[in-house]
């Protein structure tokens, strides 16, 4: 049987498989706008988890030394971190002495004994941001998230870089936080010499 023109020499048949095809192109259009849609919402939502997660208090004595506070170095278990913060602050340490302070805190503890109260809990601070820091160098490595989208760190990512002649790259180096140190590499932080 022949089949009639139906429009521009399109026969119905034809012109049934077009408009198939436009109507699957749209649904995948539409389903992949909402897939992206979707996407972003969910990644959004990870990256406020761990904007939440780098806010934990156990990073706060790390965070106050990188933005030039000191700590009450001994202590005793009953102060908290404000305490041993506004204990440090107290004493007056001129910026320039801090370098040589930082230095000192973070040595290595086969060196000299870490036994000051303030000293041990700081340290765990540090421990914890660069242990956050190897989370982000991985969750990168998975592309879970993008360089751009970990903006939000680069300001203590820069401080860990450069802080007391790069003493908290050398602290990560010497406890082998090797994606601690990657993720600041990867972020073309500025890194003096003489931390490394």
């Amino acid at each position: 049987m022949l089949e009639q023109n139906f429009l521009w020499g399109i026969t119905y048949k034809e012109f049934g498989i077009i408009i198939g095809g436009g109507l699957t192109l749209f649904t995948f259009y539409m389903t992949f706008k909402e897939f992206k849609g979707n996407n972003k919402t969910k990644r959004a939502e990870f990256l406020e988890k761990l904007t939440e997660e780098f806010n934990d208090p156990k990073m706060f004595l790390a965070k106050r030394i990188l933005d030039d506070f000191w700590i009450e170095v001994e202590g005793s278990q009953q102060l908290t971190d404000v305490d041993l913060i506004r204990l440090g602050s107290e004493k007056g340490i001129k910026k320039i002495d801090l370098t040589e302070k930082v230095k000192h805190l973070l040595r290595h503890h086969e060196t000299v004994s870490v036994t000051g109260f303030g000293e041990q809990k700081t340290r765990q601070s540090f421990d914890d941001l660069l242990d956050f820091f190897t989370k982000l160098e991985y969750y990168i490595n998975l592309k879970l998230n993008s360089e751009k989208e970990l903006d939000y760190f680069g300001y203590y990512l820069n401080k860990s870089a450069n802080k007391a002649d790069g003493a908290i790259l050398a602290y990560a180096k010497k406890y082998e936080f090797n994606s601690a140190i990657k993720l600041i590499e990867r972020f073309k932080v500025i890194v003096p010499d003489k931390g490394r």
